[in-house]
């Protein structure tokens, strides 16, 4: 039969290495430490997209992919990590979008799917650029559908799928 001290010396051994466990795994700091608005981490990823895209900084947009992403163009191309993602738009940005392309970020939805992982969909109007001809586009609106994770400390697009927007929106 276990004594009193015992008994207190186990259990302060379990919570001791209960709480080693939820500070290290990162679940007690989740419950602590108060998240920034799940809409306001998706703006602010597609708010440096949208900065980095107008300067041309190819730098600072693919800072806002994950080192693994996966990336769907608005094409049907697939990119698969950030040194693809990189070398495709900085090549794009040299071509059919180097005569003052730009975007507008119109709106963001955004969704929670765990603590690390949000789903975000977000809608761009872009105009400027041309087709590899040489031809001007007409202005378009666009939907990217994002998977974003922490990485580094920040939100970045682990997964991201592109696509023009055809069809007009049904009435409100």
């Amino acid at each position: 039969m276990m004594s009193r001290v015992a008994h207190l010396v186990t259990g302060m051994f379990l919570g001791a290495l209960f709480a080693t466990f939820a500070f290290s795994s990162g679940w007690a700091s989740h419950a602590q430490t108060p998240a920034p608005s799940v809409e306001s981490a998706g703006r602010a990823v597609a708010e440096a997209w949208e900065k980095a895209w107008n300067a041309h900084d190819m730098d600072a947009l693919a800072e806002v992919v994950d080192e693994s992403v996966d990336f769907i163009t608005v094409g049907g191309r697939w990119l698969k990590g950030r040194a693809a993602f990189k070398a495709h738009h900085t090549e794009l940005h040299k071509t059919v979008r180097r005569n003052n392309a730009t975007i507008e970020l119109l709106a963001t939805h955004t969704q929670r799917l765990s603590p690390d992982i949000l789903l975000a969909h977000v809608e761009w109007h872009t105009e400027g650029d041309r087709d590899p001809d040489g031809t001007a586009r007409q202005p378009r609106n666009t939907i990217m559908t994002w998977v974003l994770m922490q990485s580094g400390g920040r939100w970045r697009i682990r997964a991201s799928h592109n696509v023009n927007v055809t069809i007009a929106p049904p009435p409100k």
